[in-house]
């Protein structure tokens, strides 16, 4: 990498050219109308250079900066470091990332260009002195990765293969892993070889002989997006490569070290060389004759001292080399794998313990065969392809049967590799048994089945939800008959988005029951269905690992129905404990009445003595007559109490309707008085009879009135002018049969538009628990219906309530006379 201080004449022309080419870009910019390009960038010299305070700086750099300027593109440069520039990638918080290693798993997250900006591969530094030469010495070792590398993937399953356990420490840059390294924190990293190769001499750092995985380092941009940027690129970038004398070459030279020595080619200098040479041959010809003798004797003793050199190098090549075979040989030997080394036409050269054991063959036998003799007939015929693949490739993976010497076949999994053995190619083949593997995958299978089966024929609804956000992962089918939703729809959603909990908050109070218990069982709360129906569950829930994900396993019980049922049951209840109560206030209005009768009999006729007995013109008289009316009106509210506490059921028959209106009347009177409120009664003088049970009608007024009442009360606290009943009776001969209606109206709360249609249902109530039961309106509709008869509502929130009650008229009855108008 470049110092700081360094002054080349090219890099000023370079940056010079760039200067004039950012000019243009900011002047031409306006007229394309582009918003500038968000370009991330991450600290990974040679290819990106992020300081403080210091615009960024390096190989991919230079390469984008001169595209941008012929481009006309405006750059800002976003600084984040390697996890961070993939996130904001994703998100599209940038527009472009440089220096990012294709794979084709981010292919389908990001869109990357088509040309190679450069290939980098991986390689391993460890602390100096460590004797790290192979995968085997990473075991029980501390090693420290860029975290979201490329090659991380890659580098586990080469500690996986060789069965090598290390841990592995991320870091957001590389330089946090050379750093790593030198503060012993790590016993040895994976970074790229060309931040390696440009930064291995700024750290205390050792590099390893163990390279992997080659990748290439492109542009990208986020998916499905700036397509233009990438097209831009690939044409620019292609017209660089063809290109010698390009910013490409020149950049690459410069920042890794590769710029050839370049030589004046001028007549002149050569011509001036040439006499130099001359001079200088002239001059010290003399000399070398004089030294020959004296040096070809020092070169001589020299040779003998390399020889001796050179002996005593190839005797330690030649142990060590002996060791590595000891080594190797031992692994090879130790491995569970079978392993055959074999010629591309499939002649055994040696093979592994393991594979003699395989196969049931001694190693004699065995190097006497050939690959083909390893595998049923119907395998051997696919080997030509894998042989193609194998030399397109360079290695080929197969699952197939293979065959024992006594016949016997069983299940393998088989990897192949050529490798280059003393000038030869060679194929190294990889035979794993899985028997026992495949066993195990069927009693998975079944055991799955088994699972399936159960988790989908609960009667109760499955789920199993990500813990922190509800994600549902899997649903059962009885799902769909809580919910609503086909399982297809539940399963990627979380529960919260969809609003299935009534209250959010009981889902919260049960995830912190499971954090301290070990399951929740008989959790009630409620639901909502798709459609917005509310249901009532119980949930049993505990905490599951899925993947290192905590998660929640429910089994959730609709009983919806059965707390309706003990709701109903609650209120039957409720209403038998009503009708008891009604029936002993009928019993002992019933018994207060006939103690009343008897006296109030007696006051009359004592009132009558008096009335006889005084003087014409004696104001005694006037008085005595005053009892007596009092009397009959008191023997009157007896009568109709008498006639309202009667439970027996009377058979219908024509009634004289004012009497009933007057009846309930009498009893209310006193009340609606104490309440001030003013009561308006309009009845015409010529209304027929109705066909009706007297007591019946009666407790329907009672209800209708009684409601009045309590709405007036609701909204006017003391008097006013309108806190009154207005009770409108006509005739509706028009009628078929011939009906007479009874309006009840106040100008009380009201009735809003979202309970209107629900008022005559049973147990339906807006008054609190002690004061209604809901059932008097429903009983009261009862009534009117089986008398055949019509009763609705019309009502205006906050306006007025009106009840219209329409009852059959007793056809053939005589009419009474009464005296019309308001009373």
């Amino acid at each position: 990498m470049k110092g700081e201080g360094k002054n080349r004449p090219a890099i000023a022309v370079r940056q010079a050219w760039f200067a004039v080419a950012l000019l243009i870009l900011l002047v031409g910019a306006p007229a394309y109308g582009r918003a500038p390009i968000r370009v991330g960038v991450y600290d990974n010299p040679p290819l990106v250079e992020v300081k403080a305070g210091s615009r960024p700086a390096g190989f991919s750099i230079d390469v984008l900066d001169a595209i941008a300027a012929r481009e006309r593109w405006s750059l800002d440069y976003v600084r984040c470091d390697w996890a961070d520039c993939l996130r904001k990638l994703e998100l599209t918080e940038i527009d472009l990332l440089v220096s990012i290693a294709y794979t084709e798993t981010r292919d389908h997250i990001y869109d990357f260009a088509n040309e190679t900006l450069l290939t980098n591969w991986a390689r391993l530094y460890a602390q100096p002195g460590l004797a790290i030469e192979t995968v085997l010495d990473l075991d029980g070792r501390r090693l420290g990765v860029l975290a979201g590398d490329v090659y991380i993937m890659e580098f586990k399953q080469l500690l996986t293969q060789f069965k090598v356990k290390a841990t592995l420490v991320e870091f957001p840059s590389y330089k946090g892993v050379f750093e790593a390294i030198q503060e012993r924190q790590v016993d040895v990293g994976v970074v790229s070889r060309l931040f390696g190769l440009v930064n291995e001499r700024a750290y205390k750092v050792e590099p390893c002989p163990i390279v992997f995985s080659p990748v290439e380092i492109r542009f990208a941009v986020p998916k499905g997006q700036n397509r233009d940027l990438l097209v831009a690129i690939d044409s620019r970038l292609a017209q660089m490569r063809a290109d010698r004398q390009s910013i490409y070459y020149e950049s690459l030279d410069d920042w890794l070290g590769m710029r050839k020595s370049l030589m004046t080619p001028t007549r002149l200098l050569w011509a001036i060389g040439a006499l130099a040479v001359v001079a200088l041959l002239v001059l010290l010809i003399n000399v070398i004759l004089r030294r020959q003798v004296g040096r070809r004797t020092a070169e001589l003793e020299e040779g003998q001292q390399a020889l001796e050199a050179e002996i005593s190098e190839r005797a330690r090549i030649e142990t060590e080399l002996e060791e590595k075979e000891e080594t190797y040989r031992a692994l090879f030997e130790a491995s569970s794998d079978a392993i055959f080394l074999e010629t591309l036409d499939g002649r055994i050269l040696d093979c592994n313990s393991t594979a003699c054991a395989m196969y049931g063959c001694t190693r004699e036998q065995m190097l006497a065969l050939s690959v083909l003799d390893l595998v049923p007939e119907e395998v051997a015929r696919t080997i030509p392809d894998l042989v193609r693949r194998q030399e397109q490739t360079g290695a080929a993976f197969v699952e197939a049967m293979g065959r024992r010497r006594d016949g016997s076949q069983f299940p393998t999994e088989v990897s192949t590799k050529l490798v280059a053995i003393r000038g030869q190619t060679r194929v190294v083949v990889y035979v794993r048994d899985m028997t026992d593997h495949k066993a195990v995958e069927r009693a998975l299978r079944k055991s799955e089945e088994k699972f399936a089966k159960v988790f989908h024929s609960s009667p109760d609804m499955v789920l199993i939800a990500r813990m922190s956000d509800g994600l549902i992962l899997d649903a059962n089918r009885s799902s769909s008959r809580v919910l609503g939703y086909d399982r297809t729809e539940l399963i990627g959603r979380s529960t919260l988005k969809l609003g299935t909990w009534e209250k959010p908050a009981d889902r919260e109070a049960l995830v912190r029951r499971l954090q301290t218990e070990e399951e929740v069982i008989g959790f009630e709360t409620a639901v909502i269905r798709q459609g917005g129906e509310r249901a009532i569950v119980l949930i049993s829930a505990r905490v599951i690992d899925i993947d290192g994900l905590p998660c929640l396993l429910t089994v959730t019980c609709d009983i919806t129905h059965e707390r309706k049922v003990e709701e109903e049951k609650r209120e039957m209840e409720i209403q038998l404990r009503q009708q008891q109560k009604l029936e002993a206030i009928g019993t002992l209005a019933s018994g207060v009445a006939h103690e009343i009768n008897n006296p109030i009999n007696i006051v009359m006729n004592y009132a009558e003595l008096i009335m006889q007995k005084a003087p014409a013109e004696s104001p005694i008289r006037n008085n005595a007559r005053e009892i007596i009316s009092e009397s009959h009106r008191i023997a009157t509210i007896v009568r109709n109490l008498l006639a309202f506490a009667r439970q027996e059921r009377e058979s219908a028959g024509a009634n004289d309707y004012v009497d009933i209106l007057q009846a309930t009347l009498s009893l209310l009177q006193k009340v609606l008085s104490k309440d001030q409120i003013a009561l308006k009664v309009n009845v015409p003088a010529d209304l027929p009879l109705i066909n009706c049970r007297r007591q019946q009608v009666q407790q329907v007024l009672m209800n209708l009135f009684t409601n009045a009442r309590d709405a007036l009360n609701q909204r006017y606290p003391s008097y006013d002018p309108g806190k009154q009943i207005v009770i409108t009776v006509q005739a509706l001969a028009d009628e078929s049969p011939p009906m007479v209606r009874t309006i009840v109206e106040d100008y009380g709360a009201g009735i809003s538009k979202d309970i209107i249609d629900r008022i005559f249902d049973p147990f339906f109530t807006t008054k609190p628990r002690d004061r209604g039961t809901g059932l008097g309106l429903s009983v009261s509709h009862g009534i009117v219906k089986e008398h055949n008869g019509r009763l609705w509502v019309e009502s205006e929130a906050g306006v007025y309530a009106r009840f219209i009650m329409d009852l059959p008229v007793a056809v053939g009855a005589e009419r009474p006379v009464h005296h019309g108008g308001d009373v």
